[in-house]
This record gives C-alpha cells, sequence and structure tokens, in this order.
C-alpha cells in the first residue's frame, strides 16, 4: 500500500488535527525512549531528579524536541504530499548572499525583541483576572528557572551540548513544524500568505505557555514566517532561528556568573539604550527588503 501522500486530499482541517496528533505520539513515543534509557542506563531515579540536574534536562529536551517537532513534521510532510522536499520548502539554490543578511537580520532585530519584552512585561489584567495573571506569573517563573538551570553550562561540553539542543534542534523542529508544516496548512484555510504568517506566528508564541514573553515571541515568529514566504527555503528561517538562540545561549554562557551583564545584554534597546530601538527598526526593514529582492518572489514577479 502506497502511504505517500496518502492524506494530501484530505481538508485543511483534517491535516491539523492529524498533524496534533502526530505530534502527541511522537512526545510520548520519544519520552518514553528517554526515559527508559535514562532509568537503566544513566542511574536516574525520578522525573524530579531530571529536572534538577542540567544533563538531564538537556537530553530531555533533544527527545522532547524530536518527538514533538521533527517527527511529526517529516511524517506530515510525507503523507500531506507528493514531495516531502517540496512540501517543506528544502531548497538548495538560494544564494549565500541571503543567509549572510540574515545572520545581520538576527543581530540587528536584538533591540526590538528586547524591547517587546519590556513593553510585554508591563501587562496589568483586571481584577477579575487576578487569579490568571498569577497562574501565568507562576508559569513565567517556572519556565525562567528551568531555562537558566539548564543553560548553566558546567563545561564547553555542556556548552556545546546547549548549542545543539537549543540553538540547532530547536531551530531545525520549530521550524520544520510552524513554518514549514503550519504556514502550508493554515495558507489552505485562510488563503492569504500575510494573514498566515501571523496567525501561526501566534499560535508558535502560545504553545511556549510564556505569557510575559509573547509579545516578542509573537514578533519572531512573524520575522520567520516572512523570511520562508520571501525565500521559499525552510533553511532561512532554521539559521535566523538558529542566530537568535545560539545568541541567548553564547550569552548565558560567557555571563553566566555575572548575572548584571546579562540584564545589560537583554535590555538593549530599553533603558538607557533605548537609541538602539531608534536604528534597530529601520535596520530591520532594510534588511527585510534586500532578502525579498534576492529573493524568488521577488523575481517572479518582475
Amino acid at each position: 500500500m502506497k502511504f505517500k501522500g496518502i492524506f494530501k486530499s484530505l481538508s485543511p482541517w483534517g491535516q491539523l488535527v492529524l498533524l496534533l496528533g502526530f505530534s502527541i505520539f511522537g512526545s510520548i513515543l520519544f519520552s518514553s525512549i528517554w526515559l527508559i534509557y535514562s532509568f537503566i542506563f544513566t542511574g536516574l531515579t525520578s522525573i524530579e531528579q531530571a529536572l534538577e540536574i542540567p544533563s538531564y534536562m538537556r537530553s530531555a529536551q533533544l527527545f522532547s524536541a524530536l518527538g514533538m517537532f521533527v517527527f511529526p513534521s517529516l511524517v506530515a510532510g510525507y503523507l500531506f504530499s507528493d514531495s516531502l522536499k517540496e512540501y517543506l520548502s528544502f531548497r538548495r539554490e538560494t544564494p549565500i548572499s541571503i543567509f549572510l543578511i540574515t545572520l545581520f537580520l538576527g543581530i540587528a532585530f536584538i533591540p526590538l525583541i528586547n524591547f517587546s519584552y519590556v513593553l510585554n512585561q508591563q501587562m496589568l489584567f483586571p481584577e477579575w483576572m487576578s487569579s490568571i495573571e498569577e497562574w501565568m506569573k507562576i508559569k513565567e517563573e517556572e519556565m525562567m528557572i528551568l531555562t537558566e538551570r539548564m543553560l548553566y553550562a558546567e563545561s564547553v561540553s555542556a556548552f556545546v551540548m546547549n548549542l545543539i539542543v537549543v540553538a540547532v534542534l530547536a531551530g531545525v523542529g520549530e521550524e520544520l513544524i510552524f513554518r514549514g508544516v503550519g504556514q502550508n496548512i493554515v495558507q489552505k484555510i485562510v488563503k492569504n500568505p500575510h494573514a498566515t504568517i501571523w496567525i501561526v506566528a501566534f499560535i508558535f508564541s502560545a504553545i511556549h505557555l510564556q505569557f510575559y514573553g509573547f509579545l516578542p515571541r509573537f514578533l519572531m515568529g512573524a520575522c520567520f514566517g516572512y523570511l520562508l514566504y520571501f525565500t521559499k527555503n525552510i533553511w532561512v528561517p532554521i539559521f535566523a532561528h538558529f542566530v537568535n538562540n545560539a545568541f541567548s545561549v553564547v550569552t548565558s554562557y560567557i555571563y553566566q556568573d555575572r548575572f548584571d551583564q546579562i540584564e545589560k545584554v537583554d535590555t538593549l534597546g530599553s533603558g538607557d539604550t533605548w537609541w538602539l530601538l531608534l536604528v534597530s527598526i529601520p535596520v530591520v526593514l532594510y534588511l527585510f527588503l534586500q532578502i525579498k529582492k534576492l529573493s524568488p518572489i521577488e523575481k517572479t514577479a518582475s
């Protein structure tokens, strides 16, 4: 029986349901593999222990990303189309100049992202939503503690592992499922590429459950979405995602015992460095225009 492209004629809503199912199945499968391996071969005695030890957290994150993002994306790409490569926009002919511009774009984007994060922190809820606000704050603090604990690299090998898990694998997995598969499916529903990009960016940000970081992640998601829309190459938003996450990993490693320096980096574009925001916005727009000019969509239009 031929399975390739078997669900390509299924409605986009049906494909969304299947994608969710693939992701849940992948999460359970790969988490089970990690648990079995960890309990039998590494001496892990409890899940609570894994949340306390960075090396276990990294391995858990690795298997989680594979199961929740990479596995369902590849399965969906295979079953929803006749060509996995075309469906997920794996292209090779994108000029190196686009990747170089994307690198500068990722750096130029930092003050804008930091400023949006500061804005997001000012979010206030009416009194009747105080319980929801408290729950959001608790979840945010829990996620921040876990992230800081995992990013603390006690050795060079731990730093490299953080780069692989947080920057490389997260970049590949999240872009495959949100931009590669997600934008394909949502585009069939809304019939508008710009609406598609912003809707998927909203879902991308919301699914992280870090509500006081929703706005910056929402903007980044839109940025990644437009990079795919312009270039038709999934490797471009993957690279942009890698640059963003790698910056955080490298910063945390360099200043891991100097929290005051990390805070300074995280607030570039706000406070005393507000002027960087005024530089960031036009530079980001200019770099996007350059990418658009060099991309297939622009050449087709011309």
